[in-house]
């Protein structure tokens, strides 16, 4: 019974040729918001029809920016979940992070830093650094790198002194009064 009725619907009002013709327009341009005009037209035949003193052209409109604004909250909803907070890239980046903490911080002893900088990993267990923001993260990352780098240029230094360096005097023992 409601097939018969659809079927009524579909002929008396002009359906099926308006969606022919948006079937030639493409179904695209229909989610972009280009109808064909014959939407419009079956509308206004529905409203003739029950007597009512709407207009099919602000029907159209009102429809159109509807679907519009529907699929513009699509968008950013999905825009929200790959790049806002919490999103799938920053949830990698996180990953990302964290692991090379896991790495520095397996591979590290106080032995490789200056005593100054040892802090670095007496301050912090594993845990409290995985729980930091990404900027806190990062900015430990590239202190440890840094004080690594450091406590190497020293080693290094002290590695090329010359012998005869090594075995200077103080420059107080100049202020000496000669034997």
């Amino acid at each position: 019974m409601s097939s018969v009725k659809l079927s009524t619907i579909s002929t008396a009002f002009g359906l099926r040729e308006a969606i022919k013709d948006q079937q030639k327009m493409g179904w695209t341009n229909f989610v972009l918001g280009r109808w064909t005009p014959l939407w419009q037209k079956v509308q206004q035949h529905y409203l003739d029809h029950i007597k009512s003193k709407r207009s099919s052209k602000r029907w159209a409109s009102a429809i159109i920016e509807k679907h519009l604004l529907t699929i513009w909250d699509v968008w950013q909803f999905r825009c929200t979940i790959v790049h806002g907070p919490g999103g799938v890239k920053e949830r990698n980046l996180n990953k990302d992070i964290d692991q090379d903490i896991i790495n520095q911080f397996g591979s590290t002893s106080e032995n490789d830093l200056m005593i100054d900088d040892q802090k670095l990993l007496r301050d912090h267990t594993l845990a409290d650094l995985q729980q930091k923001t990404i900027e806190e993260k990062r900015q430990w990352l590239r202190s440890i790198r840094n004080a690594i780098r450091s406590k190497d240029l020293d080693d290094a230094a002290d590695d090329q002194q010359p012998e005869e360096e090594l075995g200077q005097t103080s420059i107080l023992q100049f202020f000496l009064p000669l034997p």
